[in-house]
């Protein structure tokens, strides 16, 4: 003989909600969901900067940017000889940035230049001649310009 139990109505949703709410994966989504608001709440985006650049120099010049501590390198421009330009939101590097020059796959050397003094530049930074000295020692040539008219 076969026995039949019965449930009240809508007892089945509670028993499937139950069990969904106790499930590990109801966890792990939970987890998630809390990690990402207190992340939110509790970082803080970068500080971020527009920095004017000019580039002297007879090469062009891939330019790179840190902090102090000189962990983490990020791309800033490319900047043809005799270029300016305005990179936009480049991260605050602190109280003290350090630029990085290459140039026709030479390394053109660091500059560490102070917030306060680029601050009293108007976030403007020209580049050292040095940086295009230190290329031509190494053997680079200048970049060639195109010159209109010219043969």
């Amino acid at each position: 003989m076969t026995t039949r139990t019965t449930r009240a109505p809508g007892t089945g949703r509670h028993l499937q909600l139950r069990s969904i709410v106790g499930s590990d994966w109801f966890a792990i989504i939970a987890v998630c969901v809390l990690g990402l608001l207190v992340g939110t709440l509790v970082l803080d985006e970068p500080e971020r900067v527009d920095i004017e650049i000019s580039n002297p120099t007879a090469f062009v010049l891939s330019i790179e940017v840190t902090d102090i501590e000189r962990e983490g390198w990020q791309p800033a421009a490319r900047l043809g000889p005799g270029a300016t330009r305005t990179i936009e939101d480049i991260i605050d590097q602190g109280g003290i940035w350090v630029f990085r020059f290459f140039g026709q796959g030479r390394d053109g050397g660091e500059l560490e230049v102070t917030r306060h003094d680029l601050e009293r530049a108007d976030w403007h930074l020209d580049i050292p001649a040095a940086i295009g000295d230190l290329l031509a020692a190494q053997g680079a040539l200048p970049t060639p310009t195109a010159t209109p008219g010219g043969t």
